[in-house]
């Protein structure tokens, strides 16, 4: 065979495997970011590691503990919560992965939620403030916050049984400081989202109503904030959990 007519036959071959390539590449990364439909109102579970996200979500599932441990996978249940008022009004639960790594897989979920249960250990102030970046940058998705109607978001303070736990207010005391360090901060995106994977500008917004009312000395309050945010303690260990299911079924 005539050595040109080769050299076309291989680069038509380097051609087409790299076309394959690539359109493997971008049917993977899509698939890995489309979005994560429901008919079912969705409550999402989120927070830092450690919060007690999972062991609310097989509480709400049995009604029994259930031993867990971490996983870089959401759970993902529709069912009625156990206990409930309303036991025949049935929701979507998505217990999401606490790692920052994770993050980003957040976004996939960011439709039919009508509720949020953020749930933070009230007995670890690292904890705590975590919690402060997760909190923000859910905030600040244009995912989230153009979802109608606006979810209803709970704070919910875990652990409070324990001897050295934090008040409701200490806690919205630390979170709302903690919020105010991020905004405005240059660094912002890369302190919340540490897979290195910032949101582009127009997936953010400002987390706050009107930025031309703050005061920029003392910061801004929890009424500053688009979002109206509930807090409320538990303790999903000692199945104390009454404030989440009237949350739920309000």
């Amino acid at each position: 065979m005539d050595a040109t007519v080769i050299g076309i036959l291989v680069a038509v071959l380097v051609v087409l495997i790299a076309s394959i390539v690539t359109y493997y590449r971008w049917s993977s990364s899509y698939s890995s970011s489309a979005p994560i439909t429901t008919k079912h109102d969705r409550v999402l579970i989120y927070g830092p590691c450690g919060a007690g996200k999972t062991l609310l979500f097989y509480q709400l599932l049995h009604g029994r503990n259930q031993e867990t441990q971490s996983s870089m996978q959401e759970n993902v249940a529709v069912f009625a919560p156990r206990h409930a008022a309303r036991k025949k009004q049935q929701f979507e639960f998505v217990d999401m992965c606490g790692h920052p790594s994770q993050q980003h897989r957040l976004r996939r979920y960011c439709t039919n939620i009508t509720h949020v249960i953020f749930m933070i250990d009230s007995s670890d102030l690292q904890n705590i403030r975590n919690a402060s970046k997760m909190l923000y940058h859910l905030l600040s998705m244009k995912a989230f916050v153009v979802i109608r109607p606006v979810p209803q978001i709970l704070v919910a303070c875990n652990k409070s049984d324990q001897p050295n736990a934090d008040s409701i207010k200490g806690i919205q005391a630390t979170l709302i400081k903690e919020l105010n360090k991020l905004y405005g901060s240059t660094e912002t995106l890369a302190s919340v989202n540490d897979t290195g994977n910032a949101d582009h500008d127009d997936q953010t917004v400002d987390i706050i109503k009107d930025a031309t009312k703050i005061n920029a000395s003392k910061g801004f309050t929890w009424s500053d904030l688009k979002c109206n945010i509930d807090f409320a303690t538990c303790s999903v260990l000692q199945k104390e959990i009454d404030a989440v299911l009237t949350f739920i079924n309000a």
